[in-house]
């Protein structure tokens, strides 16, 4: 039992939904021997009697079981009823969801203290989207190359109402970005009031895309925070510049655009580097 309990990550764990053969490649280095080493009932005993430990103190459960066929269904079901987890990292797992599945995300939609949510570089359905817990602040969904970026969005979209309370997302090192997955993303965001922090680093966004992010930094209501770094935007980064510019000249906020590594010539970098002043924070490097 434990009612103080306030972080729990098990970033590269390989925790999965299915019973499926983790082959040890996908893992890193120093995993791989464990792995062999490993037996499964033997995981799927620690991580129950993990989801356990996580049951809420007050509850009646001296005598309580998590009956579930698998260990994140466990895992799930005593985050449903914990009252004090605020970050949960489950990143570089392959959580593979199948329709029969999607009972152990409904288990989590009911936690409302989570506030930080890490889920970088897992594999997983995206109709599990609609379930992350609306009382999440932070969510961390970068390194998502086993993903459709247009479905992936799409599902993004259409939880929106329920991430009002959004105020950090990171979707950096995607694949290629497609116009049209583009344009679902942008629509997403759009509809996030309370988003402070934006990271699209490592997107593969080309210049084609600087006028709608420019209408982004100038119609967003609360927008502080914006990193376009390692993408290819180049000669249109001034669009995004002069966006930036009347932002902070009609907000009484301030506001940081990275554009660093994208391209940019010596005579941009140093044209741009001349538009910054106090309230206007650019990162921009060769």
């Amino acid at each position: 039992q434990n009612s103080s309990l306030r972080c729990l990550t098990m970033n590269s764990n390989q925790i999965r939904l299915d019973r499926l053969v983790i082959h040890p490649s996908r893992l890193p280095h120093w995993q791989r021997k464990e792995l062999k080493q490993r037996n499964r009932q033997k995981q799927e005993k620690k991580l129950t009697e993990l989801a356990t430990s996580l049951l809420d103190q007050n509850s009646d459960s001296d005598d309580d079981e998590i009956d579930c066929d698998y260990a994140v269904d466990a895992l799930f079901r005593a985050l449903a009823t914990n009252s004090t987890l605020e970050l949960l990292d489950i990143g570089h797992n392959e959580i593979s969801l199948a329709e029969v599945e999607l009972k152990s995300w409904e288990l989590l939609e009911q936690n409302n203290t989570l506030r930080f949510f890490l889920m970088p570089g897992a594999t997983f359905n995206c109709n599990c989207i609609k379930y992350i817990p609306t009382s999440v602040e932070y969510l961390d969904m970068s390194k998502l190359y086993c993903l459709e970026m247009d479905q992936l969005f799409s599902a993004l979209l259409d939880c929106a109402p329920r991430l009002q309370n959004l105020t950090v997302l990171d979707i950096s090192h995607l694949p290629y970005v497609s116009n049209s997955a583009f344009s679902i993303l942008m629509n997403f965001v759009h509809h996030l009031p309370s988003l402070r922090s934006l990271s699209l680093s490592r997107c593969g966004i080309l210049a084609d895309l600087a006028t709608s992010l420019s209408h982004c930094i100038q119609s967003h209501p609360s927008l502080q925070y914006l990193s376009l770094s390692s993408n290819k935007i180049g000669e249109n980064s001034n669009l995004i510049i002069n966006a930036a510019k009347q932002r902070v000249e009609s907000h009484v906020s301030s506001f940081t655009l990275d554009l660093s590594h994208n391209n940019l010539s010596f005579e941009q970098i140093q044209s741009l580097t001349e538009q910054q002043n106090s309230s206007l924070c650019l990162i921009i490097d060769a």
